[in-house]
């Protein structure tokens, strides 16, 4: 307890389950319980990460971004194959329940009993500030901050620091995130850093979110790519290929 009587919780182990076939890690938690675990007070810096297939392929062909990964204190499924490799891997069943989104868990953070000072930083000018004030109408009680995500590392690490966050949201899409983090990660103040790719656009509204029974099937990324298929096609149609291509012949000779 602090000295202004404020119960300070340890950080409670998590499990992590490792998926071989793809060399990496990943933490099951719920909506819930991943908006809990950003929210519990903790005197350091943290690390609350995703995995799904384009992330995967990134951490297979990037060591700078496992680097980032390595350091994850928590890390989130966040694709359906993921989920199922993850199944596979622990040879039971990951429910869909622990299959989330980034705008799954921060919806979630209405329900954590807890006032907090939250920035959010990525997207456009225009998105950040809708997602501002979405966020503050969503959480009475917080204090919502943000800058977007075209402002040099500087100037967002000062704005960071000046705001003195509890928790920040960054948004800057794969790998750019990561790598800001990585980079700035010493030079930051203490708080909880969650990556969360585009989910800034869809807090704003400027991007619609797939219909809930999408995620279901694993299907949500077929809204996606029908709504921007320029941007995306490389992501979902080709990147699967590829991570395949790899991981083949590692399977191959493994087995053979």
């Amino acid at each position: 307890m602090t000295a202004d009587g404020e119960i300070v919780r340890e950080r409670e182990p998590q499990e992590r389950l490792r998926i071989g076939l793809l060399g990496l890690e990943v933490t099951p938690l719920t909506a819930l319980e991943a908006a809990t675990a950003a929210t519990t007070r903790f005197d350091g810096k943290r690390l609350l990460l995703n995995h799904n297939l384009h992330s995967a392929y990134i951490h297979d062909t990037d060591e700078t971004f496992r680097e980032l990964y390595r350091q994850a204190d928590w890390i989130v499924i966040d694709g359906t194959p993921v989920r199922w490799l993850a199944s596979l891997s622990a040879r039971r069943e990951v429910t869909s329940d622990y299959r989330i989104g980034s705008t799954d868990w921060i919806a979630e953070l209405r329900r954590v009993n807890a006032a907090r000072r939250l920035f959010v930083f990525g997207a456009s000018a225009e998105s950040n500030a809708r997602a501002v004030r979405n966020l503050s109408d969503m959480l009475p009680g917080w204090t919502v901050s943000g800058v977007d995500g075209y402002v040099p590392s500087g100037v967002a690490l000062s704005r960071i620091t000046n705001f003195n966050p509890d928790l920040v949201l960054v948004g800057l899409g794969m790998p750019r995130q990561e790598s800001f983090l990585l980079t700035s990660l010493p030079h930051l103040p203490n708080a909880t850093y969650a990556t969360v790719g585009g989910a800034i656009d869809y807090l704003a509204g400027t991007t619609r979110l797939a219909p809930r029974w999408l995620g279901r099937f694993g299907l949500e990324w077929a809204w996606r790519l029908a709504n921007q298929p320029k941007r995306l096609a490389h992501r979902y149609l080709v990147e699967p290929l590829l991570l395949l291509s790899r991981v083949l012949p590692r399977v191959v000779r493994d087995t053979f």
